[in-house]
């Protein structure tokens, strides 16, 4: 039975897709330019990418993820490769990666595997590289989304397109069961925001020095705010607590909530000042901690039961509140960079 592990698989090759929309867009004279500041290029996110899953993938059961023979550093050095060159490493680390998830079975999950000589179960691994990977695409389609302006084609649904979207929708994956535990993914769910997050800094670590004035500017055309994306992230968290069933409630009866309209998930804003700043920070946190104190108390049979009104399960849905954060978190990175660059601080 691998029940648990096809569906971390289906995730990967979500983001997969969605690094290569954005590399795929993203002219061959741009494939060395890095986000302002000190940001990363679209070559040095790749390189970053496949030297992590060849890594941590190779003989995964058997030998550390660290492996002695990496160089870590080097794959963030600006080196020019061709998009042919760039293609061949990225499949690399992909094909290490996917090889060794088709071998795997629902019951490896609770194998001890190490990392760097610190031993976590398998179930603990996947779901760290997982978040990692978000975090990085997260970037990517931000630079690629930057660099190409007005020319950039959405890897997700349009804006304004939500409602069309809906009646035929072809971006998610067939759910399945699982059988995880409620308690992991409570604790993903907090330390996404809060940390200790795996893939990179947590949303509170990204935002802890972000000013009001921050917060709300503008970098480049077209691109959402900090303050814009905290917002969007705060609606969701509150759309997936909407969502999960009551303790007394029955999966049968429980009532399908309707979609949020389109654009409802990027609400007004209240305030651009420090105090409307601190209120969207505190419900950013405040929303994820009661998602995962009603995670935490989720009847484990619950999970891989269908969310009524959508295709995906309760732990699809769960989980995606981590993944979520982690590539928007990633999107926080840059944009935060790209303000202090231009500011000169």
């Amino acid at each position: 039975m691998r029940d648990v592990v096809a569906s971390i698989e289906g995730e990967f090759h979500r983001y997969r897709k969605l690094g290569e929309g954005a590399f795929g867009q993203v002219a061959d004279a741009d494939l060395l330019r890095r986000a302002t500041g000190e940001g990363n290029s679209m070559v040095t996110l790749i390189q970053h990418l496949s030297g992590n899953f060849r890594s941590r993938f190779t003989d995964f059961l058997t030998t550390d993820g660290e492996k002695p023979w990496r160089d870590r550093e080097s794959e963030f050095a600006a080196v020019p490769a061709t998009r042919q060159e760039l293609r061949a490493r990225w499949d690399e680390g992909w094909a290490v990666l996917l090889g060794a998830l088709s071998s795997l079975t629902d019951a490896d999950l609770s194998r001890t595997v190490t990392i760097r000589g610190e031993p976590l179960s398998v179930r603990d691994a996947l779901h760290r590289s997982l978040s990692h990977a978000s975090y990085h695409v997260g970037q990517m389609v931000m630079l690629g989304r930057s660099l190409q302006g007005s020319q950039w084609r959405f890897l997700t649904i349009p804006p304004g397109r939500s409602a069309e979207y809906n009646r035929a929708p072809s971006l998610e994956r067939t759910p399945v069961a699982s059988a995880s535990v409620p308690d992991d993914i409570a604790d993903r769910i907090l330390r996404a925001v809060t940390g200790p997050a795996w893939h990179g800094p947590a949303l509170n670590e990204l935002l802890a020095d972000v000013t009001p004035s921050e917060a709300a500017a503008h970098p480049a055309a077209g691109l959402h705010t900090i303050a814009e994306i905290v917002s969007h992230l705060v609606f969701w968290c509150d759309d997936t607590l909407k969502r999960l069933p009551s303790a007394s409630a029955s999966s049968a009866t429980a009532a399908a909530i309707p979609e949020p309209a389109p654009g409802a998930d990027f609400p007004p804003l209240d305030s651009r000042d420090a105090d409307g700043w601190q209120k969207l920070r505190k419900a950013l946190e405040e929303g994820h901690r009661s998602l995962a104190a009603a995670a935490r108390v989720l009847s484990p049979d619950r999970l891989p039961a269908r969310v009524p009104g959508r295709t995906a399960t309760f732990e699809d849905m769960l989980r995606g509140v981590t993944e979520h954060a982690a590539y928007h978190g990633g999107q926080i990175a840059i944009l935060r960079r790209s303000l202090r660059e231009k500011s000169g601080s």
